[in-house]
């Protein structure tokens, strides 16, 4: 087990691990300083600190290599190189303010985009990344009023992805969308309690299952195919789930939760497998390595802890 120190003690809600060995942490709350900080996970050496325009960071991800970090901020989505320390935006973002979700190849985005003015105008759109590292858009839907579209979600190989959207304005309804990659036609629409709104989406390592974690402590699994529920990860006691990852080789899925551990689950019998508990106080995200060998999760406080994963 290893533990990074952020240098701003902050809640490290994004993180990701790179195929270098790398781990990149940040905080996507509003008005909370900080950027995002990348450290070497054998040596804890933290050789670089990113802070986008506006200061504001909603996602962030490695490139397949571990070359490069996507990171999305108020205004633009950064792609900044590791090795060079040279930084670059994808081109075209409308509005700003995105969320994105990448493949696991990391050549498709999926990404969500509000206008900073009108806060009603919401965009999402498909992107694939071309022989020169540069993204292109591939479909497009909105902009729409009163759609607002969030926890993008890109499933293996890209055939399939996922958000969630709330629509209307006085009455609003919101649901999970499983949508075709290649088009973003809409294959099925799943309602929810409005008073109960999704965090975050991931699908399964075989892309069957899609995991949607939401505003309390559950978290329910849908049938890809067919969008009907198919189990659920029952967490006793009232402690929140802070964040959901799933194993790359499909061997586990993990949460985190408040009360200060991390869930290993079956993904098949949606029963826990073992539990870690490392006496740092209330953790808020977790994530597997590329290639699953090692995990990590982030504290409230601005802490990351890492560990070998032996499944």
């Amino acid at each position: 087990m290893r533990l990074l120190q952020s240098q701003t003690p902050r809640p490290l809600d994004l993180l990701a691990i790179g195929a270098l060995g790398h781990v990149a942490a940040g905080c996507s709350a509003f008005d909370v300083k900080g950027n995002v900080e990348v450290w070497r996970v054998e040596s804890g050496e933290r050789p670089r600190a990113y802070s986008p325009e506006g200061d504001k960071v909603s996602s962030a991800a490695f490139s397949d290599d571990g070359q490069e970090l996507l990171i999305a901020g108020l205004y633009d989505i950064d792609i900044v190189n590791l090795i060079t320390g040279g930084v670059r935006a994808v081109p075209t973002i409308d509005y700003g303010n995105s969320l994105f979700d990448r493949s696991p190849d990391g050549d498709q985005l999926l990404v969500t985009e509000f206008d900073l003015k009108i806060m009603s105008i919401q965009l999402l759109s498909f992107w694939i990344m071309l022989s020169d590292r540069s993204y292109q858009r591939l479909w497009t839907d909105g902009p729409h009023e009163w759609r607002q579209f969030r926890t993008p979600a890109v499933g293996p190989s890209a055939k399939r992805v996922a958000v969630s959207v709330r629509e209307g304005r006085d009455h609003p309804r919101q649901l999970i969308q499983i949508r075709d990659g290649g088009t973003g036609k809409v294959l099925h629409d799943i309602p929810h309690d409005a008073a109960d709104p999704v965090q975050q989406l991931v699908f399964t390592a075989d892309g069957t299952k899609l995991l949607a974690r939401f505003l309390d402590h559950t978290i329910k699994v849908f049938d890809v195919a067919t969008g009907q529920p198919a189990g659920e990860l029952v967490h006793p006691r009232r402690s929140f789930v802070t964040g959901l990852a799933v194993h790359p080789n499909g061997k586990a899925i993990a949460t985190s939760r408040n009360d200060g551990t991390v869930w290993f689950w079956d993904p098949t019998t949606f029963r826990p497998l073992t539990t870690f508990d490392w006496k740092l106080g209330k953790l808020v995200s977790v994530a597997f390595a590329t290639d699953g060998s090692i995990a990590a999760a982030g504290t409230e406080d601005g802490q990351v802890v890492v560990w070998d994963v032996d499944l």
